[in-house]
């Protein structure tokens, strides 16, 4: 729970990561039905059921909730739609945000949300997208370092400065 530096009314914020959609899970329906929601839908379904119910659970007498993080899932997928029956709207379909978090093979979409309850929506006044890394060359990846034939990567001066004997 937070509470407003300045005052103001508190409010949950839950951070998420559900599984990949990578492998599938223990679940019998997490194998890769073919539907475009790839495997693991029933573990991140499972995840959806219990992340609503929990914060039920915890959220006591504070009005606003905000769940934020890594769904695995594109705003149409089921779970999603466990936690929109739940309450919860997406920010970016809510301020109409046009842009998306992720990109493969060519097609791009949203797997990272904030989601908001009626509370917490009536107390946002807008919405983007943090591309913190989904433009980001492949060349340039960590993986990658000294894997290819340029050198994208060169100390700073004062970063040599500091490690030289």
């Amino acid at each position: 729970m937070f509470e407003p530096a300045a005052g103001g009314a508190p409010f949950l914020f839950v951070v998420n990561h559900f599984k990949s959609k990578g492998s599938a899970g223990p679940w019998p329906g997490d194998a890769d039905s073919g539907d475009g929601q790839g495997s693991s839908n029933e573990s991140r379904v499972r995840q959806a059921t219990a992340l609503r119910d929990w914060v039920t659970d915890i959220q006591g007498d504070v009005d606003a909730v905000a769940l934020a993080g890594d769904f695995n899932s594109y705003s149409q997928e089921d779970p999603l739609q466990v936690l929109y029956d739940g309450g919860y709207s997406d920010a970016e379909q809510a301020f109409d945000v046009d842009s998306s978090s992720y990109s493969f093979s060519g097609l791009s979409g949203s797997l990272d949300h904030i989601l908001l309850n009626k509370a917490a929506l009536a107390r946002s006044t807008d919405a983007d997208i943090w591309n913190i890394n989904s433009g980001e060359s492949i060349a340039l990846e960590y993986s990658r370092f000294r894997t290819h034939g340029t050198e994208f990567y060169s100390l700073t001066r004062s970063a040599r400065a500091t490690t030289t004997p």
